[in-house]
């Protein structure tokens, strides 16, 4: 599933969300039988959120975050009672993970642009080899 986001300094924000095949619940992080029950009846899932920058349709920073929640989540007490369903779409993952990913994604992006640009420096075009040439004459 994706998303246009809008835009942010000036670059085109994307969120996607794919399912996270290796994530899994456990009694041990705090989740309770009907909860894991409830995973492993499809009733909600987990899932990984990307936030991709592009400029011009060239992508130029991402960032990912991973196992989290999705879909209809079953509330239970600490007796495994239920309490109640929290629907979990992809505007909550926004909300939860969005600014701190497209931050991340901005530094990535200018991590990029760095690397893109010590590489320009270490392999001239034949281009600014002429225009050099053209300009030490």
């Amino acid at each position: 599933m994706q998303s246009s986001r809008g835009k942010e300094y000036g670059l085109d924000v994307r969120l996607t969300i794919e399912p996270d095949a290796w994530a899994r619940p456990d009694d041990m992080d705090g989740f309770t039988p009907k909860q894991i029950a409830a995973w492993e009846n499809d009733e909600w899932c987990y899932v990984s959120a990307t936030v991709t920058l592009s400029l011009n349709g060239v992508e130029i920073g991402s960032a990912t975050y991973s196992s989290l929640e999705f879909d209809t989540f079953l509330n239970t007490n600490d007796d495994d009672e239920i309490t109640g369903t929290t629907e979990i779409d992809e505007n909550t993952i926004w909300e939860y993970v969005g600014d701190e990913l497209a931050g991340e994604a901005l530094s990535n992006a200018y991590e990029f642009s760095d690397a893109m640009q010590a590489w320009r420096v270490a392999n001239p075009t034949m281009f600014e080899l002429i225009e050099a040439a053209r300009e030490s004459a």
